[in-house]
């Protein structure tokens, strides 16, 4: 004798046509099991008893006839005698490759072996303990594995069924699920609209006034154990459904049409109304279960959420130890000291015209009295009248000086002038190191005697003028030494072997003065000036080789008065470089090397944009390269 269960339909559509990738049956309409008749004759036994016992019934064989009519659950009424009992249907299924359990059921809880509450002795005659000889499906390892996985996925799903069936109910909160999109994704094929609300909480709710109509795809894979002789092909695909939905659903199988199939990946497509699609699950699910079929319905796919969270993970864990890195910099910089100009005395070497002349006037304009040094005597006395009378408009007490010089001489005599100079303004709180010239040429071509000037010129003055004013700077505690340099002291080129070694030079000897000078307040900074438009450098052009114009063209042309302003700028911030213009910025953040640095903004650019910046700075190399190649073809 058999036992018939019947569920009532409920409907869910959509508006239109959606494609549902891993779609879950909601629930499974009717199951007619075969009993024998020693089950109904014990019933008839215990009628009087008001708790019946329930008696798992054993499956004889995978060949019991099992048919599976409509799709929704809904509670039946069995006569039996004069007793009216509600019975309620719970269906397991699962499946070959499957990475999850479908639960039908309208249980809140389950039991520690995945049955739920209800379903555990309580309706049906039959011993206590009879349910212990059921033969449990057999899985391999993977497929435990990946039961195991996605446990919780196939926990929301019956929830989410439970909560569509209660039609009182219009908002249900889960819970701490593994990724929010899963969630959003599975609820988006129940019709649900869903918000966040909170870390790990999701809230679903029905929306209302929606007319759910419409057709949907349902998309699975057949996993093939051996692989066939030939392709597996789309007409293999369709004769494999039609074979399930026939044996399985019979006359009751609704219409439905196929979608793409893919041959690659073996994966093709069911559409069906929206009411169907879980009719057509459960069919293709009991077809690849129970007749041994390589069907699979995946339930969901983490391939990508896998991705996604490695991503994540390496994107928090190099946002984490940049972030460190930028906290220990930050506690590391020395400390600025912005420096002040009114009421100051400032030495400049080289100041009768260029960058030097430049400077003079920028301090003249905020306070500072300026003494200028430079061989040219007649030059020098124009330049500080002209800065005397500008003085004159600022009222601002600012005076201006002159001494003439060669800053090649002597240590001697440039510490005399030095004396000379305190004694008429007081002590010397700035000292610009500006003096210098280029010479430029192939190595071969340039005499021994060059170096050595370039070398007395460029690199020398500016040691023996500091050295001249030092002492009392550290007896004060007080003082701020400037070294104008080049961009040639940052990336030296073709036909600069003489000049950019004196400025590598300087920019060594500033580099450790700075440490040296820090723990008695007196302050370094060097600036970087790029190519600028003075009469020392338009007479540079005249014999200046094709090589180093070419390459000298690839960079901007500045006035003095933008370079002077830019570095009065920084001393005025405390900061330790100066670099003018993009470019500069560039060579700035590439060649800082072991450079000290008080600027949080500029380390952090070097420790950002290094590597970035370096990948640059080689492609114009490589065309600097270029070009000097071009220059030695055509000669």
């Amino acid at each position: 004798m058999s036992a018939v269960m019947t569920f009532k339909e409920k409907e869910m559509h959509t508006d239109d046509e959606s494609e549902i990738e891993y779609t879950v049956a909601k629930r499974v309409a009717s199951v007619t099991i075969e009993s024998d008749s020693q089950v109904e004759a014990e019933a008839e036994q215990r009628s009087g008893r008001k708790r019946r016992k329930k008696r798992i019934v054993k499956r004889k064989n995978v060949n019991e006839k099992m048919d599976v009519d409509i799709n929704v659950s809904q509670l039946n009424t069995i006569n039996k005698g004069s007793d009216v009992q509600n019975v309620m249907l719970k269906l397991r299924m699962d499946w070959d490759g499957l990475c999850s359990t479908s639960e039908l059921s309208s249980s809140e809880t389950c039991t520690s072996d995945g049955r739920e509450a209800d379903d555990e002795q309580s309706d049906w005659v039959g011993p206590v303990n009879e349910d212990q000889n059921f033969p449990l499906p057999q899985t391999s390892t993977k497929q435990q594995r990946f039961i195991k996985t996605r446990t919780a996925s196939a926990a929301l799903q019956r929830k989410l069924e439970r909560f569509i069936r209660d039609d009182s109910q219009r908002e249900l909160i889960v819970k701490h699920w593994t990724s929010y999109r899963q969630v959003s994704r599975i609820m988006e094929f129940f019709g649900l609209e869903v918000s966040k609300r909170g870390r790990g909480t999701v809230i679903p709710y029905m929306p209302r006034g929606v007319n759910l109509t419409g057709r949907r795809r349902l998309t699975f894979k057949v996993e093939l154990g051996v692989p066939p002789k030939g392709a597996f092909t789309g007409h293999d695909f369709e004769v494999l459904v039609n074979e399930a939905i026939r044996l399985i659903l019979g006359q009751t199988a609704p219409n439905y049409s196929f979608g793409p199939f893919n041959e690659i990946e073996r994966k093709g497509s069911v559409v069906v109304q929206a009411s169907d699609v879980n009719l057509i699950w459960a069919a293709l699910s009991v077809y690849g279960r129970f007749f041994g079929k390589p069907i699979a319905l995946h339930f969901n796919s983490n391939d990508k959420m896998d991705i996604y969270f490695s991503i994540s993970c390496l994107t928090f864990a190099v946002v984490f130890i940049y972030g460190l890195l930028l906290i220990l910099v930050y506690i590391s910089l020395p400390q600025k000291k912005p420096q002040s100009f009114e009421g100051k005395h400032a030495f400049i070497t080289g100041g009768s015209k260029g960058i030097g002349k430049a400077i003079a006037v920028a301090l003249i304009r905020r306070g500072c009295s300026v003494s200028l040094a430079a061989r040219n005597a007649k030059q020098l006395e124009l330049v500080c009248n002209e800065l005397n009378a500008f003085a004159k408009t600022k009222k601002n007490g600012a005076v201006a000086k002159y001494y003439s010089v060669d800053v090649t001489s002597s240590y001697n005599v440039l510490e005399a002038i030095v004396k000379e100079a305190e004694s008429e303004l007081g002590d010397i709180n700035i000292l610009v190191n500006n003096a210098g010239c280029a010479v430029q040429g192939s190595f071969d071509s340039l005499d021994v005697s060059v170096y050595e000037k370039q070398m007395s010129l460029n690199f020398l003055s500016s040691v023996y003028m500091t050295k001249a004013v030092v002492s009392k700077m550290k007896e004060s505690r007080d003082g701020h030494i400037i070294f104008v340099n080049s961009a040639a002291g940052q990336c030296p080129i073709w036909g600069y072997t003489a000049y950019g070694a004196t400025k590598f030079a300087v920019r060594g000897f500033a580099e450790a003065l700075h440490m040296e000078l820090l723990p008695y307040n007196v302050q370094v900074s060097i600036i970087y000036p790029p190519n600028t438009n003075t009469e020392g450098y338009q007479h540079e052009l005249l014999t200046m080789p094709k090589e180093l114009k070419e390459i000298n063209s690839c960079g901007g042309l500045f006035e003095p008065e933008t370079v002077a302003e830019c570095l009065i700028y920084n001393l005025s911030r405390g900061n330790y470089h100066t670099c003018i213009g993009l470019e500069g910025w560039m060579l700035g953040v590439l060649s800082a090397g072991g450079a000290p640095e008080k600027s949080f903004l500029q380390a952090a650019a070097q420790v950002l944009f290094g590597g970035l910046l370096r990948a640059i700075m080689l492609i114009y190399i490589g065309h600097f390269n270029w070009i000097v190649e071009k220059c030695k073809r055509k000669r």
